[in-house]
């Protein structure tokens, strides 16, 4: 299959282990580059419309494990949560007449053995490697649904979702005058929609058109401290794990 990238570049958005190391083995050893070939659960997040384009059912299990070499100031630098599970599947849904072969549904899942949430914020003076620092501690949750109108064209959809983190840290002097803390957080949820175009122009050329949307996962804590009858309150807002829509 061929696929055309005409008049668009994005540059690369790290923000997830799908970026980092790719969304399932076959994926991966193409540097995902299949937007026009991708007919799995990883349509989701490649291009939504290639779900389409298999007519079959399909159940993927996978492990992810990965080491890093990296170096700050001669300090040896590893990366968070290095293990994770790959699970997919799609089908087309059962239906009979005109819509026989012509609605497609898959899910796409990476979970981490014991993370929902994980932020990590870095003081402005402390060096750190951007494109894996918290990026590959992201549960990725990606169902799709995907619509063939003919032997040509498709179009789909995914939903990518994730968990945010809001809430307050109360700290105030006890009865012994040590600091008591209360914490109250929150984790809701983010969803972002993926979509594709597939257009099967002869056997051997496909042409594919995905658009991302905008991410970035917005957390916010206020803390409000009290030390000898004053109060010291502190307020942190940030977006983590940003991505550019593409």
């Amino acid at each position: 299959h061929l696929c055309f990238a005409l008049l668009f570049t994005a540059s690369n958005g790290w923000a997830s282990p799908i970026e980092i190391f790719g969304f399932g083995s076959r994926h991966a050893a193409k540097t995902g580059a299949v937007s026009a070939t991708v007919d799995d659960f990883a349509s989701g997040y490649y291009n939504p419309a290639g779900l389409a384009f298999n007519t079959s059912k399909s159940f993927t299990l996978g492990f992810l494990a990965s080491h890093a070499s990296l170096d700050i100031n001669d300090r040896q630098e590893g990366i968070d949560q290095n293990l994770g599970l790959t699970l997919g599947m799609n089908a087309p849904l059962p239906l009979g007449g005109f819509l026989k072969n012509r609605i497609f549904v898959g899910m796409g899942l990476f979970l981490l053995p014991d993370i929902s949430v994980q932020i990590i914020a870095r003081f402005p003076e402390e060096p750190f490697y951007p494109y894996y620092d918290n990026r590959t501690q992201r549960i990725v949750v990606l169902p799709t649904v995907a619509i063939r109108l003919n032997d040509r064209f498709a179009f789909g959809f995914g939903i990518n979702f994730l968990g945010t983190l809001g809430g307050t840290v109360d700290a105030g002097e006890g009865a012994m005058r040590s600091l008591e803390t209360r914490v109250n957080q929150t984790i809701p949820s983010l969803a972002r929609i993926n979509a594709g175009l597939k257009f099967r122009a002869s056997k051997s050329i496909d042409v594919a058109l995905v658009f991302r949307q905008e991410f970035s996962i917005p957390f916010t804590t206020v803390t409000q401290t009290t030390v000898a009858g004053e109060p010291i309150n502190i307020h942190i807002a940030a977006s983590g794990l940003f991505t550019p829509t593409q």
